[in-house]
């Protein structure tokens, strides 16, 4: 746990998750930088509450829900997009 710990913690002081969710506003149509970033968005939020506000301070939410409405056709992107979201209203 301590190495998953510390991983998160480089991630989050290097601008990690703001990274994501401007990558995820600059490449509004891309369906692979909407799938992984939701998955790093994810990963992020079940790490620690503090990334969850985080996440929803920079914009993160906004950026799955648009994620959302660009891909409804792809299951496999919107599944992804779910359950970030599911994980942020925890």
């Amino acid at each position: 746990m301590a190495i998953v710990d510390e991983a998160d913690l480089r991630i989050t002081s290097a601008g990690g998750i703001e990274a994501v969710v401007k990558a995820m506003q600059t490449h509004a149509q891309s369906e692979d930088v909407h799938g992984v970033g939701c998955s790093a968005l994810r990963s992020l939020a079940n790490l620690r509450a503090e990334n969850q506000t985080r996440i929803a301070s920079t914009g993160g939410i906004e950026a799955v829900v648009k994620a959302m409405q660009t891909h409804a056709q792809r299951g496999d992107v919107w599944r992804d997009e779910r359950a970030a979201l599911t994980r942020l209203q925890t």
